[in-house]
């Protein structure tokens, strides 16, 4: 058996090398890929490295996890704890899963290139990404379902705030920046160190005290903002909301092909058993 050790330093451009030479591996070749400890540096954990495309463990069950489509995998992951330290990886999972062919680890890669424009700070993390018109705001097309799909919000430019704020979110992790997730009612912003800022629109910076005023102007909403709404949320939760959001399009679309990809993927979810009547009716054309 031939052995391949993943230690692709600290820089996105050797990682990139390591998983092209690793996804174009095939099962013929017994690679075994041996992940060592510099890639906790490169911004890979272990759990990472395993899951990443390419990795053939020698044996029966990594094989076959490496096989899975990424719905498949969505649903293998979602409940283990290892999943919410990798926001990007699930997430990456949701849009590939409606996208078929889509390579993950482009994803994974793509936020290593954002980072290594930017300081670590979140002035520099707000400027590089959003100021300069780098990652947008699609208002032009907001329910385009693209928007919520990570690796064409990477290829494209353009997003929703939900997915604009997870890659402020896992630029940040990548920078040891503390940049969380605040989801307010139908609005998503990012929060640092008590200072909140909106990537969907170029990343304006708000105190704790302009926010709702700004909340009510952005989403025409009325009545008071509670303070509870400013808490950060984490991975589970942006997950479902980005699974909400896709719900919202589908459903109005009545599309089948994508309904059955959304039943599975929120069918992973023991909160949401209360929906299960409601994807057998997205489900009757396939019946």
């Amino acid at each position: 058996m031939q052995t391949a050790t993943w230690s692709p330093g600290c820089t996105p451009a050797a990682r990139s090398r390591w998983l092209t030479r690793l996804a174009a591996a095939s099962s013929s070749a017994k690679v075994w890929v041996k992940p060592l400890p510099p890639m906790m540096m490169a911004g890979l954990s272990a759990w990472v490295s395993r899951n990443a495309p390419g990795y053939m463990g020698g044996e029966g069950s990594r094989r076959y996890r490496h096989l899975m489509d990424p719905t498949d995998r969505f649903v293998s992951l979602v409940n283990r704890p290892a999943s919410e330290a990798h926001l990007d990886l699930m997430a990456g999972l949701i849009g590939a899963a409606f996208e078929p062919g889509t390579e993950v680890g482009d994803v994974v890669v793509g936020i290593d290139r954002l980072a290594e424009t930017c300081r670590a700070d979140f002035e520099s993390i707000l400027e590089q990404l959003f100021a300069h018109g780098r990652l947008r705001g699609n208002s032009a097309d907001y329910g385009d379902p693209r928007n919520s799909y990570l690796h064409q919000v990477l290829r494209r430019g353009l997003g929703i705030p939900l997915t604009l704020s997870v890659c402020a979110i896992e630029v940040g992790r990548r920078l040891g920046v503390s940049v969380q997730g605040v989801g307010l009612p139908g609005h998503f912003l990012v929060e640092c160190d008590g200072r909140y800022a909106d990537p969907f629109h170029g990343g304006r910076v708000y105190t704790a005290e302009e926010i709702e005023p700004a909340w009510r102007r952005i989403t025409g909403m009325q009545g008071a903002l509670e303070r509870r709404m400013l808490q950060p949320v984490y991975t589970r939760t942006i997950l479902l909301r980005m699974l909400n959001n896709l719900k919202n399009t589908f459903v109005a679309m009545d599309d089948p092909v994508p309904l059955r990809v959304l039943a599975r993927l929120r069918g992973a979810f023991p909160e949401l058993e209360h929906e299960r009547g409601e994807y057998a009716r997205w489900l009757r054309h396939w019946n």
